[in-house]
């Protein structure tokens, strides 16, 4: 865990973090631990947190997140210009494939959702939603922010990518999946074949705000029975890609941007 941080303000926000963390209701002794704080700080910042609506204390003695900080989670996404302006090429999207289609940002090795548009009919798909972590080797959206990084922040970050396998056909490899990014950039847009979960294929679009960085992902996931492989390569790639254009437009990334028109 990185050090703990200095500060009455600082330490009450990595308690929360922490508890956040848990997923659950979480007991004082392992909240300290968590938090690498003794037992009685953690006690006074957790208390405190409650007696501002940011945690609750249950029966039994235990810290969870209260609606008070989910209130500030909305609150930033309402304020997401990103948000705002995916959300109708993300309606087109969903009304041509039926399946997921999802937005996500890239938080250090991870990618998280801030908006999805479940699918019409059933299929398979991962249990998640707005907020959801996950890692960037193994998703189309993770591998097309990355592969449109500067390259002295991506080298960094491979560096620190976990490799773990979640199916057979999971990238294991720094330099598996550093090929992976070329053929990611030359064909302009981000492809997994089952490498997050086994029955379902993605692809996503980069989105570039108005300095032609990459600050999003946008992608559709389909079952495997509904799409191809090929049909994948060959037509909803490139329409993921034109959304992504289409989007990235809309945040002002303009012709002055490489990246942004590829």
């Amino acid at each position: 865990m990185n050090d703990v941080p200095i500060g009455t303000l600082a330490r009450g926000l990595h308690v929360l973090a922490c508890a956040a963390a848990a997923r659950g209701a979480i007991g004082v002794t392992d909240l300290a631990q968590r938090a690498q704080l003794d037992k009685a700080t953690t006690y006074r910042l957790a208390s405190k947190l409650v007696e501002l609506g940011y945690l609750v204390r249950d029966d039994d003695g235990k810290f969870r997140l209260s609606l008070h900080v989910l209130d500030l989670g909305f609150a930033y996404l309402a304020s997401l210009d990103l948000r705002t302006q995916a959300l109708p090429e993300m309606r087109r999207l969903h009304d041509e494939y039926d399946g997921a289609i999802t937005l996500s940002v890239l938080d250090d090795t991870d990618i998280v959702y801030v908006e999805r548009i479940s699918p019409k009919g059933l299929q398979a798909s991962m249990p998640v939603g707005i907020g959801a972590r996950l890692p960037v080797h193994c998703t189309a959206m993770g591998k097309v922010i990355l592969a449109y990084m500067a390259p002295a922040q991506l080298a960094g970050l491979l560096d620190r990518i976990d490799y773990a396998k979640w199916t057979e056909r999971t990238i294991g490899s720094r330099a598996e999946f550093e090929a992976d990014l070329d053929r990611t950039r030359v064909r302009g847009f981000g492809v997994t074949d089952q490498e997050m979960i086994d029955g379902l294929r993605a692809v996503a679009s980069p989105i570039f705000d108005h300095h032609g960085t990459p600050i999003a992902g946008l992608s559709v996931a389909l079952p495997v029975q509904a799409c191809t492989l090929d049909d994948l390569l060959s037509g909803v790639g490139p329409r993921v890609a034109q959304a992504g254009k289409i989007v990235s437009s809309h945040l002002g990334a303009g012709q002055n941007s490489s990246a942004a028109v590829q």
